[in-house]
């Protein structure tokens, strides 16, 4: 009885705190066994962060949309204090002594980090979501790109869907390809954050002449000083005037809505230097379409085809923008 008070007011305490924002990171990854049939253990990686209280751990059998617009029941009970832990990172192991584990059901682990008792949708990792990776590889890219703006200086933008075991990013750039002669332009180490959460990033580069064309690199170093180059990607600077862009970035509701043949469309204003992604995700949170958008007005089509190019069948998705000024998720329905 005295547990149950005890999470119950550490719940109310948290639905409280619930609008506060927090700097901190999720775990990389949460990975769920099943040692004995009716035996679960849960784990994942701690890493140290100055502002980290404690992780919540939720084990229950309702797997949540990745927005988490509705959140998990945290039925673990007390918290699990980074006190507690090695400050030097190790992997935290929970082996679940809640409600029985019954054979065959699926389950799903969800670890929430907190930041005084605050926590938010974007601090949440899971095991649907967020798995264990076989062969964690340093960093994950899914674009690297470089854009000339209207006021002739270029915007360098790179998407990485996961990292591990990174020191940061350098940037290199030439006036050739020849990336052994290009010049470190960024005087320290840019930060990663070393998760598998997709992480956009953006860095300005003022010096640059018009009537040239740069190439730029994108260096990722690991922790054991291996390094690896992204690219080259290039841009033409030009002494002409730049077309102008929206002022601000914008994603309308799809149409038709329901959405039963032909094309599915959604209006899409990007404002200069906001190149984005469009994400549609089904209702079980897998991704299934992705497009790519630069700055500029764009009507975006789809005809229901998943990067596959197969036919996605009737149901809830969702469709997710994605850009360093704006994240909007709204929801579509197509039927059959």
């Amino acid at each position: 009885m005295n547990k149950m008070l005890i999470l119950f007011g550490l719940l109310l305490l948290t639905s409280l705190c619930l609008a506060q924002n927090s700097s901190l990171v999720p775990p990389a990854w949460v990975d769920v066994s099943y040692p004995t049939p009716t035996t679960a253990v849960i784990t994942w990686p701690h890493v140290h962060q100055d502002e980290l209280n404690c992780y919540y751990l939720s084990f229950e059998e309702t797997l949540y949309d990745p927005s988490y617009t509705s959140m998990p029941t945290w039925n673990y009970g007390l918290p699990i204090y980074a006190s507690s832990l090695d400050p030097a990172g190790q992997i935290v192991e929970i082996v679940w002594d809640g409600f029985p584990i019954v054979p065959g059901t699926t389950y799903y682990a969800y670890v929430v980090v907190l930041k005084g008792w605050a926590f938010g949708p974007v601090n949440v990792s899971s095991s649907f979501y967020n798995p264990k990776p076989d062969d964690t590889l340093p960093v994950t890219l899914s674009s690297f790109t470089a854009q000339l703006t209207a006021s002739s200086f270029v915007t360098l933008r790179w998407v990485s869907e996961s990292e591990s075991m990174l020191s940061g990013y350098r940037i290199l750039r030439n006036t050739s390809e020849n990336a052994a002669e290009a010049l470190t332009i960024t005087p320290t180490l840019i930060n990663p954050t070393n998760t598998s959460i997709q992480h956009i990033y953006r860095y300005e580069d003022y010096e640059v002449e018009p009537d040239n064309t740069y190439y730029y690199w994108l260096e990722s170093v690991e922790m054991n000083n291996q390094t690896t180059l992204h690219g080259p990607v290039n841009v033409v600077v030009t002494s002409e005037p730049v077309p102008e862009f929206p002022a601000v970035s914008a994603m309308s509701s799809v149409y038709p809505n329901p959405f039963r043949s032909g094309l599915a469309c959604v209006d899409v204003t990007l404002k200069a230097g906001d190149t984005a992604m469009i994400y549609v995700y089904n209702v079980m949170g897998q991704k299934v379409k992705t497009f790519a958008l630069n700055p500029g007005t764009h009507k975006v089509e789809w005809n229901g085809r998943d990067d596959k190019g197969t036919l996605c069948s009737s149901g809830v998705y969702f469709y997710k923008l994605s850009s360093p000024s704006i994240n909007q998720t709204k929801k579509m329905v197509i039927i059959k």
